[in-house]
């Protein structure tokens, strides 16, 4: 496994994370919530950060998941 790491626009990256589980939240009846900070990066590999499924595997039907992040120093 390969790590890329550079600088990445968590909102940004967020979004698209939530834009490819939607269609996935809507059929099992979960829920996807996110509370932005728009002005955070992070120092990060963009596609190993987008590998968020676990959350939806492991959570029964009708479940949230919630996400938040800002920028601390």
């Amino acid at each position: 496994m390969m790590i890329e790491k550079d600088f990445e626009d968590v909102s940004d990256m967020m979004h698209d994370i939530e834009q490819h589980f939607a269609y996935r939240a809507k059929q099992e009846q979960e829920e996807l919530i996110l509370s932005r900070d728009d002005d955070t990066t992070l120092f990060c590999d963009r596609e190993w950060m987008m590998e968020a499924k676990n959350a939806f595997d492991y959570m029964d039907a009708g479940k949230r998941i919630c996400a938040g992040w800002k920028q601390i120093f």
